[in-house]
């Protein structure tokens, strides 16, 4: 397997796991966001040209970074009242 392929592999795994993480408390963000990542990465499936691959990744590791950092999710702590949620702490 070349290293390119693994590359794009490891970050379409990183990926999946920082949408897990972000949308661990939220079904239906979790599906939505696991259905959106496979669709993109299939829809980009006959990309060759090493240079556009790279770009990929680069816009798959930021993507990834965004939900890592910048995800919160609000949880009902009383009925009408909600605190913020951070997933990743």
């Amino acid at each position: 397997m070349s290293m390119l392929r693994r590359e794009v592999l490891h970050h379409f795994k990183s990926l999946l796991r920082a949408s897990q993480t972000a949308f661990k408390e939220d079904a239906q963000a979790l599906t939505a966001s696991r259905k959106k990542i496979n669709e993109e990465y299939k829809s980009k499936k006959h990309v060759k040209d090493q240079d556009s691959i790279i770009e990929l990744l680069k816009f798959s590791k930021d993507v990834e970074t965004e939900l890592k950092q910048n995800v919160i999710q609000a949880k009902e702590k009383s009925p009408g009242k909600f605190g913020i949620y951070f997933p990743i702490d």
